[in-house]
């Protein structure tokens, strides 16, 4: 006949190996029962932090590059993860010139920005639009019609 299994089934493990006087003054660390497959491996580890870094990595839809032609100007621009960047404007007229420019964007709500324009190098621009996100186009409302009034994404 058997004898009926324990009530507590955990299982002690000494901290100091190999040092009875160790184990005989109570310095032990309990450990829980455990079964094959219970602990993760390296592999589902390296799973979970990757998804969680994508998860962490979602980007503003405005991130990206940006351009647009007119007659008289063509303009690109990059807005990075800090919703910061900067672009060149091409301008026609006058012999033509090439502007150097900073921009900022500011959420609003509902795919709606406003974005700040800084020239650098010599560029006069310092201006403020108010844009909406549809889709791959970006529509500005400006009053210029110079200035192209729907950037696509590229």
């Amino acid at each position: 006949m058997r004898a009926p299994p324990l009530a507590n089934t955990r299982k002690f493990t000494p901290i100091a190996l190999g040092t009875p006087s160790a184990v005989s003054r109570g310095m032990c660390e309990q450990e829980e029962p455990s079964s094959r497959g219970h602990h993760p491996s390296k592999r589902s580890w390296l799973f979970v932090l990757l998804a969680i870094s994508l998860v962490g990595c979602a980007s503003d839809p405005l991130v990206g590059t940006w351009e647009a032609r007119t007659e008289n100007i063509t303009a690109e621009f990059v807005i990075d993860d800090d919703l910061r960047g900067d672009g060149t404007a091409f301008v026609q007229e006058d012999g033509g010139f090439t502007c150097h420019f900073d921009v900022d964007a500011e959420p609003e709500g509902g795919g709606d920005y406003e974005l700040e324009f800084r020239g650098r190098r010599g560029c006069s621009l310092d201006e403020q639009a108010d844009v909406a996100l549809d889709g791959d186009r970006l529509l500005f409302d400006v009053d210029e019609d110079e200035w192209p009034r729907v950037f696509r994404r590229r």
